[in-house]
């Protein structure tokens, strides 16, 4: 959740609050070992995967963010960075899950799961909810 806020409070977006249901949500996916988006009912999801055991949250909200220099205000389109910083997003749930292996990877590793609501990256909202006035 930290590290989720920092990173919003650099683009102006409002703190988020943690939500067990998204956390539950997350847990299930995570421990489903499959590289692929689901299980979030609705909510918005980014996926992060680190080989070895010794990886954060705050390496993969960092690798999340390292996409802010890809966007393009005028041509937008969703990323995980545009995910982390949307404005509506109030709610975030995280998990993490040490995988031996994982489907539709070749390696395994900590899958990280972190399910927003609002979810984000809504075509046609882009202008309002992705501030780039920092």
């Amino acid at each position: 959740l930290k590290s989720h806020n920092a990173a919003r409070a650099e683009y102006g977006a409002g703190a988020l609050t943690w939500d067990g249901d998204l956390v539950s949500l997350a847990q299930k996916w995570a421990k489903g070992c499959v590289w692929a988006h689901g299980g979030a009912n609705g909510a918005g999801q980014n996926l992060a995967m680190f080989s070895g055991k010794d990886s954060t949250i705050d390496q993969a909200v960092d690798m999340w963010m390292n996409e802010a220099g890809d966007y393009d205000a005028s041509n937008p389109i969703y990323s995980h960075f545009t995910q982390v910083v949307w404005e509506a997003t109030t709610k975030l749930g995280c998990a993490v899950h040490y995988c031996p292996t994982i489907q539709g990877l070749s390696y395994g590793g900590n899958f990280f799961v972190c399910n927003y609501l609002s979810a984000g990256n809504v075509p046609g909202e882009f202008v309002r909810s992705v501030d780039l006035e920092r």
